[in-house]
C-alpha cells in the first residue's frame, strides 16, 4: 500500500509539471518571422550606433521579393541621413532578400537648459538629460562626438557657445586649465646645479606637467618650460 501511494504521488507531480510546461508555452508563444526579422535589424543598428535605443518606424520595403522564411541573420549595408537602413536578410535555407526600413536611434545626451558662452565653467545643473534621435540630420553627423549623459562636467569649460536645447560635443569643451594666458607664474630656470628664480607671465593656457610658454617679468624674454604645482614653471637650459 505504501509503494502504491508513492506511485500515485509521483504520477500526480509529473502530471502537474507537464501541465505547467504546457501553460508556459501557451503564455510565451514563439515570435513570428516578421518579429524575428525586426529584432535582428534592431540588433544590427544598435551595434553600429552604440548605446542607442533603436525603433523601426515603417514596414520592410523589399527591393525585389520578400524573404519567404524566417530570417536567421541580418547584415547592414548602409544607413543614411534620412533615417533609412539598407540590409540583407538571410534564412537558414540560404535564401537572401534585400530590403529597406526607416528607423530612429535614441541616445541619452546632456542638453543645455540655457545658452552657455565660451570660457564658461560647466556643471551638471546646466544640462538636463534627454533622448535625442541621432538617426537623421545634424544629430547624426555629431553622434560620435556627443558627450555621454554621465559626463563629469565639474572639470570642464566650454570652448564654444552651446545653444539652449542643444548638446555639447567633445571638441566644444575642454578640461579647465591649471594656468591661463596672462596668469602670473614663478619661473625656476635650471642650468646644471644652478637654479635662478624669477617672476613670469604665462602666454597660453596649460596643464600640470605639460609644456607652456612664459615671459619673464624682468627682461621680457620668452621661455618654454614645464608647469609644476603651485604655479611654478621649470625651465631647463
Amino acid at each position: 500500500m505504501f509503494e502504491l501511494n508513492k506511485l500515485k504521488i509521483f504520477s500526480a507531480v509529473m502530471i502537474a509539471v507537464a501541465m505547467g510546461s504546457t501553460q508556459a508555452r501557451a503564455q510565451a508563444p514563439e515570435q513570428r518571422p516578421s518579429q524575428i526579422l525586426q529584432t535582428l535589424i534592431r540588433d544590427e543598428l544598435s551595434k553600429k550606433i552604440a548605446d542607442s535605443r533603436v525603433e523601426l518606424r515603417s514596414d520592410i520595403s523589399w527591393v525585389q521579393k520578400p524573404l519567404q522564411s524566417a530570417a536567421q541573420s541580418v547584415s547592414l549595408i548602409e544607413e543614411n541621413a534620412r533615417g533609412e537602413a539598407h540590409f540583407l536578410a538571410r534564412a537558414a535555407s540560404g535564401e537572401v532578400a534585400e530590403g529597406w526600413v526607416r528607423f530612429s536611434a535614441w541616445l541619452s545626451a546632456p542638453v543645455a537648459i540655457r545658452r552657455i558662452l565660451p570660457g564658461e565653467r560647466l556643471s551638471s545643473d546646466l544640462f538636463s538629460v534627454r533622448e535625442v534621435d541621432v538617426s537623421v540630420g545634424l544629430n547624426r553627423e555629431y553622434r560620435g562626438a556627443i558627450l555621454p549623459a554621465k559626463t563629469d562636467f565639474s572639470t570642464l569649460e566650454a570652448r564654444q557657445t552651446v545653444m539652449e536645447g542643444t548638446f555639447p560635443v567633445s571638441n566644444g569643451v575642454r578640461k579647465i586649465p591649471d594656468v591661463r594666458s596672462g596668469d602670473a607664474v614663478r619661473l625656476h630656470i635650471v642650468s646644471g646645479a644652478l637654479v635662478l628664480s624669477t617672476q613670469g607671465t604665462a602666454t597660453e593656457a596649460a596643464y600640470l606637467n605639460s609644456r607652456v610658454r612664459v615671459i619673464s617679468a624682468k627682461n621680457k624674454r620668452e621661455f618654454v618650460g614645464e608647469l609644476k604645482s603651485d604655479g611654478v614653471v621649470e625651465v631647463r637650459l
